[in-house]
C-alpha cells in the first residue's frame, strides 16, 4: 500500500490557463515512511507571474520566477507525474479538490489525458473530527500537531499534510481505513471525464447534527420532483397547474417532510420551483423576511407572484402521506457526479489558496476553505 501526498502552486491563480508551476509530492508506504519526496518545478504557460488583483498580495511562491522559467513545461513532466499517481493506491491532499482542479485543468490546457486516481482530503477529515464549522489554514493545523515545515513550497506542504494525517490517526488511535470507516468518509475519484468529490455519507444522509446545505437539499427535491408524474386530471384548486416557491424556513427544515408535501401537491399538478420567473405563488408565514421580495416579482406568464400563508397552503393539500427516504447520499452524489456545474472542473477564474472563500462551498461544505 502506497500513499501519494501532493500539492501544487500556480503562477496566476487560474487553473485553466496552464499556470501550474510546481508539483510537490511525498510518497509513503502505509506506515507513512517516506519513499520519495520532491518538488517538481514547471515553467508555466502564462507570460507573467500575475498579481491576482491590485488589492490582493502577490502569490506566495518558494522560488524565483527565473527558477521556474528554467524548468521544463508541464508536458515534459507529465509522464513522471502521472506515474506517481499510478504508483499510489490512494492520493491525499489538504483541501485537495483545489489541487485536483489544477492538475485536471493543466492536462486539459495541454490536451493531455486526465490522470485517474482515488483521493481523500485531510482538511475535510480535520474538520469532521474537530467539529469546526470552517476549515483552518494548513499552517494553523500544522501548528496544532507541532509540524514544522517550509510553507508554500509544494513538497513541504505535501509533507506537512502527511504528518498532520499521521497525527490525526495517532490521536484517534485508528488506522487510516479505520478512520474512514468510523466517520463514513468516501474517497473521491478523479475520472477521465469528471470528478466525484470526497464526501461523508452520514452528512449527506442527514444523520449528523451538522445540517446539509440548501443546495444539497435542493438536489433531493429536484430528484424527487423528476420521479413524480404529471397528473392529467388534477383536482380543482388555486394550486392547479401552478408552481410555488417555498419559504426557506419550510423548505430547508426537514427534507423528508418537504418531499411528502411534494407528493401531496401532485394531485393538483403543482410543483416547487426555485426561480421567481417560474412561480405563481410564494408560501409565506407571519414575519417572513422574503415575502415582499417574492411578491414584487413577476412570475409565470408575467403575473405578480401571490402570497399564500404556510398554514393555509398545507390545509389545501389535505391528507399528507408520511414517506421515509433512505437513499439521500446516493441521490446527491449521483447528481454531483453527473452535473458539470458541480464537477471539480467547474469554471472559476480564481480559487483562493490564502483566503477562506470558495465557490465549491455549496456542495458538501466548504472543503476549499483555508487552503493555506
Amino acid at each position: 500500500m502506497k500513499y501519494l501526498f501532493y500539492d501544487i502552486e500556480s503562477s496566476s491563480g487560474n487553473y485553466t490557463d496552464g499556470s501550474l508551476c510546481s508539483f510537490g509530492y511525498c510518497l509513503t508506504d502505509e506506515s507513512f515512511n517516506v519513499l520519495k519526496k520532491e518538488d517538481l518545478l514547471v515553467n508555466p504557460a502564462p507570460k507573467n507571474f500575475a498579481l491576482l488583483d491590485t488589492y490582493k498580495p502577490r502569490i506566495h511562491l518558494a522560488y524565483s520566477e527565473s527558477e521556474f522559467r528554467k524548468a521544463p513545461k508541464f508536458p515534459a513532466q507529465y509522464e513522471k507525474i502521472s506515474s506517481l499517481f499510478n504508483e499510489a493506491d490512494l492520493v491525499v491532499g489538504y483541501a485537495v479538490e483545489n489541487d485536483v482542479k489544477y492538475v485536471n485543468g493543466t492536462c486539459d490546457f495541454y490536451k493531455l489525458a486526465r490522470i485517474q486516481f482515488k483521493f481523500i482530503d485531510v482538511a475535510m477529515i480535520y474538520k469532521i473530527i474537530t467539529g469546526n464549522k470552517n476549515l483552518k489554514k494548513l499552517e494553523e493545523v500544522a501548528a496544532n500537531y507541532e509540524v514544522e515545515y517550509t510553507a508554500h513550497r509544494s513538497d513541504e506542504d505535501a509533507y506537512a499534510t502527511m504528518l498532520i494525517l499521521k497525527g490525526i490517526l495517532k490521536s484517534e488511535e485508528l488506522t487510516l481505513d479505520g478512520l474512514l470507516e468510523k466517520y463514513e468518509i468516501v474517497p473521491g475519484v478523479n475520472k477521465a471525464d469528471r470528478t466525484r468529490i470526497t464526501y461523508q455519507k452520514s452528512l449527506l444522509d442527514g444523520r449528523l447534527e451538522t445540517p446539509r446545505t440548501h443546495r444539497q437539499m435542493d438536489i433531493l427535491y429536484n430528484a424527487f420532483d423528476d420521479e413524480l408524474k404529471d397528473n392529467n386530471k388534477p383536482e380543482n384548486s388555486i394550486l392547479t397547474n401552478k408552481n410555488v416557491i417555498f419559504n426557506d424556513k419550510l423548505k430547508y427544515s426537514d427534507p423528508n417532510y418537504v418531499r411528502c408535501l411534494q407528493k401531496a401537491m401532485i394531485k393538483f399538478n403543482c410543483r416547487i420551483v426555485e426561480l421567481p420567473v417560474l412561480a405563481s405563488y410564494f408560501v409565506t408565514y407571519p414575519g417572513c423576511k422574503n415575502e415582499r421580495f417574492y411578491t414584487s416579482q413577476r412570475g409565470k406568464r408575467g403575473e405578480k407572484i401571490k402570497a399564500i400563508k404556510q398554514e393555509e397552503f398545507i390545509k389545501m393539500l389535505g391528507e399528507i402521506e408520511q414517506v421515509e427516504f433512505n437513499n439521500d447520499s446516493e441521490i446527491i452524489v449521483d447528481s454531483l457526479e453527473k452535473a458539470d456545474e458541480f464537477a471539480i472542473g467547474h469554471t472559476s477564474n480564481y480559487v483562493s489558496k490564502d483566503t477562506s472563500t470558495s465557490p465549491f462551498a455549496v456542495l458538501l461544505g466548504d472543503f476549499n476553505k483555508g487552503k493555506r
